[in-house]
C-alpha cells in the first residue's frame, strides 16, 4: 500500500508516513528532475517511489524537568511542509511554563504554553519549566496530596520540617490542625535530638485551613 492521501479522489499525493517516501533508486534511468508538480524530485536524499516527491518536515519535541509535552507529545513526527502544528505543553504541580526554546523562529509564541508552529523545516525545540516557590506564606498540612511545595494549599508541604527549612525572615507559615514530628536534629545525631528550631523573623500561625481563609 502506497498510502496516497485519498486516491478515492484522485489525490494521488504521498502521506507522510507512506513506505513509498525515500524509497526510490537515485541512480534510476532517465530519472526527471522535477515530479507531476514540477517540485523538486530528491528532497530528503533518496527519491521516492512514484510520480509525487513527498514534502515533509520533522519536528522534534522534548521538555526540562517540572512538565511535559502533550500536544502532539514528545518525541519525532514527521508533517507536510508548510503544516500549521498546535503544540502545548503542562506543567506538573509545583512547576510553571517558561517558555519553548531551540529552533524557535516559526513558532507563533514561544513564551506561551498553547502555540502553533509552522513547519517550514526540520525543527526541534523544547519545552521549558521552571519550580514554583513560595511567597510570604508558606503552608503546611499534613493531609496535603499536591506538589508538596508549600506555595497554597492544595500543595502545602506535608512537612513543618520542610517549611521551617526554606522560611527566612519575613515569611509567615500557616500550619493547618494536623500532627508534626521533626526530623532534623541539633546537637546530636540520635533522635532524641530531634526537635523544630524556629528561626527568628519567620511567625507561625496554626489552626483550621477554614480560619486561614482572608485573615490570619
Amino acid at each position: 500500500d502506497p498510502l496516497f492521501a485519498n486516491p478515492g479522489i484522485g489525490d494521488f499525493h504521498l502521506q507522510v508516513i507512506s513506505p513509498c517516501i525515500d524509497g526510490g533508486n537515485n541512480s534510476a534511468t532517465n530519472l526527471p528532475a522535477e515530479d507531476f508538480e514540477r517540485e523538486g524530485r530528491i528532497l530528503h536524499g533518496t527519491v521516492d517511489m512514484g510520480a509525487d516527491e513527498c514534502c515533509y518536515y520533522n519536528l522534534s519535541l522534548s521538555s526540562s524537568t517540572g512538565g511535559s509535552v502533550s500536544t502532539p507529545g514528545e518525541g519525532t513526527y514527521p508533517y507536510d511542509c508548510g503544516t500549521d502544528v498546535a503544540i502545548t505543553a503542562v506543567a506538573d504541580a509545583c512547576y510553571s511554563f517558561v517558555n519553548w526554546t531551540g529552533d524557535t523562529s516559526e513558532i507563533a509564541d514561544p513564551n506561551s504554553a498553547s502555540t502553533t508552529i509552522i513547519m517550514n523545516h526540520n525543527y526541534s525545540i523544547q519545552a521549558n519549566f521552571a519550580p514554583i516557590t513560595p511567597g510570604t506564606i508558606i503552608y503546611v498540612n499534613d493531609d496535603a496530596t499536591g506538589g508538596n511545595c508549600g506555595y497554597d494549599w492544595e500543595n502545602a508541604f506535608t512537612s513543618l520540617q520542610s517549611a521551617l527549612d526554606i522560611a527566612v525572615a519575613g515569611h509567615e507559615i500557616w500550619v493547618a490542625s494536623g500532627t508534626y514530628f521533626p526530623t532534623a536534629t541539633h546537637g546530636g545525631t540520635s533522635s532524641r535530638h530531634q526537635s523544630f528550631q524556629m528561626k527568628n523573623g519567620v511567625e507561625i500561625y496554626e489552626g483550621d485551613i477554614v480560619s486561614f481563609v482572608g485573615d490570619d
